[in-house]
């Protein structure tokens, strides 16, 4: 998948939906499932458009293996004494095989991968920046206080104390990306700088 030629208002738009990714995160599930809908349509307005590559995906082994998962599942929920609880989440299983299609699809284009990964320092950057101002005030940048003060931090995440999972979960991207860039200080100064973030949360 390393051939993807994409147009260039395609490209923006593709940085934007996988820039954002964090700020849906933060902004709650609804937001984040409809950006994840925005992405998968992406996906499959561009495999549409670039029909030879349809079959270069469902040839994949990957792709045969979720397929049988999936069926799987569909199985199970039809010979399940409550057919009901696991209908929906069953059917709606699919998605998680578009979105990972799409990520490994779409980031295979170094030059979009740059632009994103360097999006996602930014904002956990804030983020971080965020954390630390609340531990120091007692609040964050926009008034929330922690349910747990003096213990725990909520950042933007007003009630919930999980911004240091959040946090953790984009970085080792986000170092993995610098480092390979071999900016060494600058890696050096976002890996400090979100180390010591993740010690003052937990």
């Amino acid at each position: 998948m390393n051939h993807i030629l994409i147009k260039d208002k395609l490209l923006k738009f593709i940085i934007l939906i996988y820039s954002i990714i964090p700020i849906t995160l933060v902004a709650g599930s609804f937001v984040f499932e409809l950006n994840l809908l925005t992405i998968i349509i992406t996906l499959i307005y561009h495999l549409h458009k670039e029909k030879r590559l349809v079959e270069e995906i469902t040839n994949n082994e990957f792709f045969k293996i979720f397929i049988l998962l999936w069926f799987y599942l569909l199985f199970n929920t039809i010979i399940s004494a409550d057919f009901s609880l696991s209908i929906i989440r069953n059917v709606f299983f699919i998605k998680f095989l578009f979105v990972i299609i799409s990520f490994k699809f779409f980031l295979s284009n170094k030059f979009l991968l740059n632009k994103i990964l360097f999006a996602w320092t930014i904002i956990i950057s804030i983020i971080s920046l965020d954390v630390i101002f609340e531990f120091i005030m007692g609040h964050n940048l926009v008034g929330f206080t922690s349910p747990m003060p003096n213990e725990r931090v909520v950042s933007f995440f007003k009630d919930e104390l999980i911004v240091g999972g959040y946090i953790l979960g984009f970085f080792f991207p986000i170092i993995g990306f610098h480092l390979y860039k071999k900016k060494n200080i600058y890696y050096f100064f976002i890996r400090t700088f979100i180390y010591h973030c993740n010690f003052i949360i937990w």
